[in-house]
């Protein structure tokens, strides 16, 4: 079976997938081709649907120039976080903000790429997606993909740990969706222990704690910072809230950002995808300076 999602409508990539991986039962996604006749109509190839993605830009774009390939896993080990709305709220911004951008959908459920489907169904703009499971860290995996694209945002499962380490492995940045809740902080304990060993073996990796599905009336909300900082990583400025536009613009197969750009949500997003930019400028500098 082959598969992908891109925006106009139409897919944009060739999917080959491959016996005994966990992409999903018994599938592999080894690498994407590009191929003709499939995006725009006039048999050129292309990473996504460029001109849906520049009609819904409304002028935003960002003056940081980007290398390619940047990798961001949102992974957790707990359920219920909101991991998966984070990781397509992100993908839709970096979108409209003209980036070339792979959705890795590594989650049995499949969420990711049923957003993109409904995207694509909608005629928004969605990025290329893939699915990978628990060796897309390996040599001849995800890495034979990032070079075409931007940013590269997987969508890792809470419940299975070798995929969830494999993510994280093949990340350059790992951010941890977080509720402000002692359950969550508990649970990330095992997720921080492999955070740890990719920082170790990777002399440029990043990692922090997304504070998610906040409510400022909550007595909890006051010191969730604080609480979730004493897992050992920084935890992200920004912070999401629990609000419909989050769900509502899931339906739409958009994100809080292009379906209410003037909304909380909205602006909370973007200024998300400000500090990503900010991690990744960071990796940058490093690579120069090395």
């Amino acid at each position: 079976m082959s598969w992908c999602a891109g925006g106009l409508g139409a897919p944009v990539a060739r999917v080959r997938r491959w016996p005994g991986y966990v992409g999903g039962p018994g599938t592999s996604v080894a690498w994407v081709r590009r191929w003709p006749g499939c995006a725009d109509g006039s048999g050129a190839s292309v990473a996504q649907g460029t001109q849906v993605a520049e009609n819904f830009r409304n002028g935003r774009s960002s003056s940081i120039d980007l290398a390619m390939g940047h990798v961001i896993a949102f992974a957790s080990p707990k359920g219920g976080v909101g991991k998966s709305t984070v990781a397509v709220a992100t993908a839709a911004e970096f979108l409209a903000r003209g980036r070339r951008v792979l959705l890795v959908d590594a989650d049995p459920q499949r969420s990711a790429y049923a957003w993109s489907e409904a995207a694509r169904a909608a005629g928004m703009p969605a990025p290329t997606t893939v699915a990978m499971g628990a060796t897309m860290h390996q040599p001849g995996e995800l890495d034979t993909l990032v070079g075409q694209f931007d940013v590269v945002l997987i969508d890792a499962p809470p419940s299975q740990a070798e995929i969830l380490r494999s993510a994280i492995l093949a990340a350059d940045i790992a951010i941890l969706p977080a509720t402000p809740s002692g359950f969550d902080l508990w649970a990330l304990a095992d997720a921080i222990d492999v955070v740890r060993r990719a920082g170790a073996i990777k002399s440029q990796f990043q990692a922090a704690i997304l504070v998610n599905r906040r409510d400022p009336r909550s007595k909890l909300d006051a010191n969730v910072r604080g609480s979730l900082g004493e897992a050992g990583l920084p935890v992200l400025e920004t912070m999401l809230s629990n609000l419909v536009a989050y769900r509502e613009s899931v339906l739409m197969g958009q994100g809080p950002s292009t379906y209410a750009p003037d909304s909380k949500a909205g602006r909370e997003v973007s200024s998300l995808v400000d500090e990503f930019e900010g991690l990744i400028e960071n990796q940058e500098s490093v690579r120069a300076i090395a």
